[in-house]
């Protein structure tokens, strides 16, 4: 009989591939549209001018007054045909129209690249172990029943990870970028300017499934009446990683568009030019409390609360935490590079101003 964690695991796995499978419907359905309309809407405007022509050549006063009217819903006809020409030119641009239904669900097309090959590769992992799992289920879950509903989220996510990486991959590589939505801006899910924004991004997938774990975790001992306030840090915890990953990938975006030079990479505890030995030494030993304090104190404090927390929940959660002091580390010196960069702009402007 299965248990509550692995009923939870499975319901978030399916509620997953079940979103994924109707935004993939969605998409191809929405760029098959406008072909269909503009043959519909060819086929109309073809009798309307047939029966334009037939009613001209009788050359009287009732075929003359039918006219018009058949006349203004040719034009609009030819208006809306117009506008579906736009459109279906606007999807032709996307390199993945030319893929069929079965291609994209399955990525069944050939990568280009050792990175896509990688990507396809951990797309067909992921898949296999799902069929793996689904194959040995009683027996992987009468002798690891945590790890069992673990490994099914973890499978499931990275089966639609990759799977949406290799199609924004074939994009990229052609050239193409998609008209920005609501899922893409959340994600920054945009084609890399740099291999830093492309860790900031790696960072919030990561991070990402770590919240997934989380509240699947938080769920289950809600069902089985064990919740705790303390079983809330390893999602808390991964959900402001994913900000902070998020805001550091905006950040690097908008750092590689406006062409700026001299990126810097200068982990928390590197000495600035104009710092003092003593100066630097307070700086590395109050960031090195901070960092103990971040980790060490969250985790003792979950082992006394929850005794019998998972390793792999212990593991998330530091992974969490050191991504989250990497990424806001970056955002701000990002941000002081850009205040930088903004000044050194100005102080031209004023000097001319002031000689002026």
């Amino acid at each position: 009989m299965p248990d509550v964690k692995t009923i939870a695991s499975a319901v978030a796995a399916g509620l997953g591939a079940t979103i994924a499978l109707i935004r993939s419907v969605s998409e191809f359905v929405g760029e098959q549209s406008p072909a269909l309309k503009m043959k519909e809407e060819t086929e109309r405007a073809k009798e309307m001018m047939d029966l334009l022509a037939k009613l001209q050549a009788q050359q009287t006063e009732e075929s003359a007054a039918a006219c018009e009217p058949i006349r203004r819903g040719l034009e609009a006809t030819l208006k809306k045909l117009g506008n579906l020409a736009v459109d279906a030119s606007a999807v032709t641009r996307d390199p993945n129209s030319d893929l069929t239904f079965v291609q994209r669900l399955f990525i069944m097309f050939r990568p280009a690249g050792v990175r896509e090959y990688i990507i396809h590769a951990l797309a067909y992992a992921a898949a296999t172990g799902g069929a793996l799992l689904l194959l040995f289920h009683n027996q992987l879950q009468s002798k690891f029943p945590h790890e069992f509903a673990d490994l099914v989220v973890l499978t499931c996510y990275a089966l639609i990870v990759f799977r949406v990486w290799a199609l924004a991959e074939r994009r990229w590589r052609c050239g193409h970028e998609p008209a920005p939505d609501v899922l893409r801006d959340a994600f920054a899910a945009r084609k890399p300017l740099s291999w830093q924004m492309h860790a900031a991004q790696i960072s919030i997938w990561f991070c990402l499934f770590w919240l997934v774990e989380g509240v699947e975790d938080v769920i289950t001992d809600l069902i089985q009446g064990n919740f705790a306030t303390a079983g809330l840090v390893p999602a808390a915890m991964a959900l402001v990683a994913t900000v902070m990953c998020r805001a550091w990938a905006g950040a690097e975006f908008k750092f590689a568009a406006a062409g700026q030079k001299g990126r810097s990479w200068r982990p928390l505890l590197s000495r600035r030019k104009d710092q003092g030995s003593w100066a630097w030494l307070g700086r590395s030993v109050f960031h090195l409390g901070a960092l103990s304090l971040l980790i060490v104190f969250p985790l003792l404090h979950l082992r006394k609360a929850m005794p019998d927390m998972e390793s792999i929940d212990v593991i998330g959660l530091i992974c969490t935490t050191v991504l989250c002091l990497v990424a806001c580390n970056q955002w701000l010196m990002l941000q002081s590079q850009a205040r930088a960069s903004a000044e050194c702009k100005e102080k031209p402007a004023m000097v001319r101003a002031a000689a002026a």
